[in-house]
Order: structure tokens, then C-alpha cells, then sequence
């Protein structure tokens, strides 16, 4: 291998495209893999989720929702495709889908926080806030460390015209993550929180 001095101004913006380009030909390589693995073995629900979700990775989500499907079809109660589908349908801005996904993934795996923030953030978006705070309410009391679902549960509040329980979220994110509680301050306090 040849090695070439650059300026460090622009090895930064050759390092990130060469690093790109490297994860884009493993992924691809990964797929022909997990492509021959399930020829071998139609019925591998998890690696045709796997063969899933590495399409999400490279933007190819009608893909990678046909993928998924082909896993809860082998599995109709493997949650983790139902999310990853929902993951899909919202880059594709489908999001009654989305929402769909998301409850079926909550109803299969109902004490995973995560599913959880998922449906009430996609609710959020859908503009039925009180059933985006029910269900945020559920992720953080599933896993009260949740920061992300702490500060999507505070802009439902805000949404819902209720700063005192946006501000009770707020002061739980401090500790959890102050970063995004700043982001969350400025939100609620320039009142652009659920626009």
C-alpha cells in the first residue's frame, strides 16, 4: 500500500467517503452470504431479517420491507422484523405503515421500551399526541433511563398543551442526557416543539 501525506483538512473529508464505500461492499458482500444461507434454509426468519435490515442500511428500503416481510411470514411473532419494517416505512414516509409495524411489534414484545418509543414517536408524527404520550409513557416506564423517550414524550406534551409535564420531562433529561435536554430547552422555549 502506498502512503500519501495529505493535508488533515482533506484526509477528513477522503476518510469518511473511503469508509463509506468499505461498508457499502461489506454490507453488499453480506447480503450475497445470508442470500445463499437462506436458498439453503428457507425458513431462517432471522437472517432474512438480517438480509433486511443491511438493505435499510444501504437506503434500499423497498427491499429491505420485502425482506422483512418474508421473515414474519416464516414467523408471524418475530417482533424484531415488525420493527424493522416500521424503520423502512418511515425512511419511504409511509407512515400509516409505520404505525401499523409498530403496534404489531409492541403487541408481540410488550415489555420492550423501545418498541414502545417507536409507535409514539410515529404517532407524534401523525399528529395523535395523546396516544404518542401513552404510549412514550409506557417506554420510559418500561426503562426509565430512556432518554430519547423522555425528550420525544416532553414535545407530545408540548403538543398537547401540557409545558407542566414537558418541563417535569425536561428535568429528567438533564440528568440523563444534558446535551439533548438543551436541544429539548430551546425547543420548548422558542415554542417550535410539535411542529
Amino acid at each position: 500500500m502506498k502512503i500519501i501525506f495529505l493535508c488533515p483538512c482533506l484526509l477528513l473529508l477522503v476518510l469518511p467517503v473511503a469508509a463509506l464505500a468499505q461498508d457499502r461492499t461489506f454490507i453488499e458482500g453480506q447480503i450475497e452470504r445470508w442470500t445463499d444461507d437462506v436458498r439453503r434454509n428457507p425458513n431462517d426468519f432471522e437472517t432474512l431479517a438480517a438480509i433486511g435490515s443491511a438493505y435499510g442500511k444501504l437506503g434500499r428500503h423497498d427491499k429491505a420491507i420485502e425482506y422483512f416481510k418474508k421473515a414474519v411470514a416464516v414467523n408471524p411473532s418475530y417482533a424484531e422484523a415488525y420493527s424493522g419494517m416500521a424503520a423502512s416505512y418511515g425512511f419511504l414516509g409511509r407512515l400509516d405503515d409505520k404505525i401499523s409495524a409498530c403496534k404489531k411489534a409492541v403487541a408481540l414484545k410488550p415489555n420492550d421500551a423501545v418498541a414502545y418509543a417507536n409507535l409514539g414517536s410515529a404517532l407524534g408524527k401523525a399528529g395523535k399526541y395523546k396516544d404518542s404520550a401513552e404510549a412514550l409513557e409506557q417506554a420510559v416506564r418500561l426503562k426509565p433511563d430512556f432518554a430519547e423517550a423522555h425528550f420525544a414524550l416532553a414535545l407530545a406534551y408540548v403538543s398537547l398543551g401540557n409545558r407542566n409535564f414537558a418541563m417535569k420531562q425536561l428535568e429528567i433529561l438533564r440528568g440523563l442526557n444534558p446535551p439533548r435536554a438543551k436541544e429539548l430547552e430551546t425547543l420548548i422555549g422558542n415554542g417550535s416543539a410539535g411542529r
